[in-house]
């Protein structure tokens, strides 16, 4: 199985902490120096817990996309012009069942791409808008 065109051993090198920058000098760009996941964490196996956990809540990937783009559209609004900030939303399908929610927002100069970036199909991984979207 491929994401993006790479395999899935690809996939898991790149979410493991990056500890030497020599091998591959190019590396830093879709890697973590922390990691993504833990040493003893297997990719394969937490990709499968992700899908039982999204069943068992009866949604999808995209449903909870569109949730997240739309907390963080509510927060991005309430806070104006920062882009730094911690602010408190409230969010809900519907009026009765709005929650409280905090959100912090820190804004970097810097660029991570993804761990599925893939020169070979797209040589330019920068978003042109600020969105958050799944597939």
């Amino acid at each position: 199985r491929t994401f993006n065109g790479l395999r899935l051993e690809t996939i898991e090198r790149r979410a493991r902490p990056l500890k030497d920058r020599t091998k591959d000098p190019l590396e830093w760009r879709y890697r973590s120096a922390d990691g993504y996941i833990g040493q003893n964490e297997d990719f394969k196996q937490l990709l499968i817990q992700d899908d039982q956990l999204i069943k068992s809540l009866n949604t999808t990937h995209t449903e909870i996309a569109g949730h997240l783009s739309r907390i963080l559209h509510l927060a991005k609004t309430a806070a104006g012009h920062q882009q730094n900030f911690n602010i408190k939303i409230h969010y809900g399908l519907t009026p009765s069942d709005q929650q409280k929610l905090r959100v912090t927002h820190h804004w970097y100069c810097g660029l991570q791409h993804s761990l599925f970036f893939n020169a070979d199909i797209d040589p330019s991984p920068l978003p042109t808008s600020d969105t958050i979207s799944s597939s």
